[in-house]
């Protein structure tokens, strides 16, 4: 499988044990609650108490404790290192100290309970206080501009991009104001971090270190809510230096999934930062190790299956799927095997499902007798009855929004536990049935039938259109689809027609299963075993992911990054970068 040009069909161990912490000394004198780490350039790091002691780091050699100079009884709260020896500490009251070469200065004129920093530069950096505040510092003073919710936590990865978090919000600032993310994210405690305008990671506590839970947001694009299950004792920042390495507490990302490093103890809570290198202070006795550099894996095995009849991954480390015997599964990439949920609809055939990715894990299986099944955080409810007659077609967007169509070609639109019927039956040709379905939001739907008919639906009702395709697609936004043109080739729709595009790999076999994670990352399975990938301007390959003559039969992508298959020889394939 191609994902981020790079080719996942082969299989490889599947093993995602971190990499033993090294180097190993202590941070002589640590008398307090460790407030924050931060590195930024490799071999520069600084770390501070929330009582102001402060240690910084040349190299791999330690030096401090220093009192921070702030008004007496300062509360520490955050630090950031934007280059070889500047970073600047911010905390209650209002209190901030810059280091830029040998030791902490007090700043003045200082905003009130900061709580968060971000430098991007020297003498530039941004600051969050969680009472609607945001201030840009520029080495001389600090500039007001305003967020509309009480973000705590902030992480840049330019001057041009940062990203605040804190109540069930993460807010975008471009430089000069604050923008919403489209985010619903989880109550608790957060920390965040950016590693480009394409990537953020977002950690919260949910009431108790077990069940902290995070997010991913790539390509402006929020995957669903996830346990973080290895952790134990209390939330850490979280600190990333790419999509495919994140430390937070006792565990390390890869792209794929959780573990923890070997050697830190299970009751340890370092606090890490990856940019220098991967280095984590460990706050009980201030041990400081350096994580050596942890690479993702290239691919997972493939994992037989059960004959599926759906399949569809809310995240690039959970995917769910249905088969005709209305049992359910749910497969988790760090364990590479599947969970037999049970029998969720018995005596009835599910014939597919779709989890809505940018919401919490939130999915919706429907069935041959009208009934529809949700998988919510886990737990599967009762079968309910919404139509006559057998579901056809299922597709599920943001914050538990679906669209569900049946044999008859009547559609149904559920949000969350609400049901409601849009009226007359899709305008298809009598010939077709509804067959492909792909929904981006509660305002944009795009189905078709298997006579190449297609409609649109706005948020009200469904218009037919006039072009002729190939009955499967999949949409990445309301400006984008992708169908299969026919007689070969493939049909770009750009928010009001369809058109061919000019370039496309040869092929002699039929495109039997579509997925877009965004408008930069398309998939396009055949019956030949093969996968061909659109990038935003043009199509590639074929790349062989399945044996020849095997079907691709679904796809799905939760992420640019993270892509799974199903073969007709009731095999998964997983892919990441």
């Amino acid at each position: 499988l191609l994902v981020d040009g790079r080719d996942f069909g082969a299989e490889v161990d599947p093993s995602l044990e971190a990499a033993a912490v090294v180097d190993s000394q202590e941070l002589d004198g640590l008398d307090g609650q460790l407030a924050a780490l931060s590195c930024r350039a490799a071999g520069f790091c600084a770390a501070v108490t929330t009582a102001g002691e402060a240690w910084t780091a040349v190299g791999s050699s330690w030096s401090g404790p220093a009192a921070l100079p702030g008004p007496e009884g300062t509360s520490w709260a955050a630090v950031s290192c934007a280059a070889s020896g500047y970073c600047l500490a911010v905390g209650g009251g209002a209190a901030a100290s810059e280091i830029d070469g040998s030791s902490w200065q007090p700043l003045s004129g200082v905003p009130a309970h900061l709580t968060g920093i971000s430098c991007v530069a020297t003498k530039r950096c941004i600051a969050v206080n969680g009472a609607g505040g945001g201030y840009v510092y520029n080495g001389v003073s600090w500039a007001l501009h305003r967020i509309t919710a009480d973000e705590s936590a902030v992480s840049c990865s330019s001057k041009d991009f940062c990203m605040a978090v804190g109540g069930e919000r993460a807010e975008i600032f471009n430089g000069s104001t604050w923008t919403e993310s489209g985010s619903d994210l989880p109550a608790g405690d957060k920390s965040v971090s950016c590693t480009a305008a394409t990537f953020c990671m977002v950690v919260e506590e949910e009431g108790s270190p077990s069940k902290s839970t995070y997010e991913t947001y790539a390509d402006r694009t929020w995957s669903s809510a996830e346990r973080i299950v290895t952790v134990s004792g209390a939330t850490a920042p979280v600190s990333c230096s790419s999509p495919s390495l994140c430390v937070v507490g006792n565990v390390v990302w890869n792209a794929v999934a959780w573990s923890e490093p070997a050697s830190w103890p299970s009751e340890a809570t370092p606090a890490c930062s990856t940019s220098g290198g991967g280095t984590c202070v460990e706050e009980s006795d201030g041990a400081v190790g350096v994580l050596p550099a942890v690479d993702p894996p290239a691919a997972m095995s493939a994992v037989l299956a059960p004959q599926f009849t759906g399949l569809s991954c809310s995240a690039a480390s959970h995917c769910v799927a249905v088969d005709e015997e209305g049992q359910a599964y749910s497969l988790a990439s760090a364990t590479s095997s599947w969970v037999y949920d049970g029998n969720v609809d018995p005596g009835h055939e599910l014939v597919g499902v779709s989890c809505a990715r940018r919401a919490r894990l939130w999915c919706l299986a429907i069935d041959a007798a009208g009934r529809v099944v949700v998988d919510d955080g886990g737990k599967w409810a009762s079968p309910r009855a919404i139509a006559d007659g057998p579901l056809t077609r299922v597709s599920c967007a943001g914050n538990m929004f679906c669209v569900v169509v049946d044999a008859e070609n009547e559609s149904y639109e559920l949000r969350g536990s609400s049901v409601r019927a849009l009226g007359s039956e899709l305008p298809y040709a009598t010939d077709g049935g509804s067959y492909g379905l792909s929904c981006t939001s509660s305002r944009f739907c795009m189905a078709t039938d298997s006579a190449g008919t297609f409609a649109v639906f706005n948020g009200s009702f469904w218009e037919v259109g006039t072009q002729k395709l190939e009955p499967t697609v999949a949409c990445a936004s309301s400006r984008l689809c992708v169908a299969a043109a026919p007689g070969g080739g493939y049909l770009l729709w750009n928010g009001s027609s369809w058109g061919r595009a000019t370039s496309f790999p040869a092929h002699t076999t039929a495109v039997t299963s579509l997925a877009c994670a965004s408008d930069k990352l398309c998939l396009a399975g055949d019956s030949d075993g093969e996968v061909d990938r659109f990038d935003g301007s043009r199509w590639s390959g074929p790349v062989r992911v399945a044996s020849k003559g095997t079907a691709v039969r679904a796809l799905s992508c939760p992420t640019t990054r993270a892509c799974a298959l199903y073969s007709s020889g009731n095999v998964v394939y997983l892919g990441s970068s």
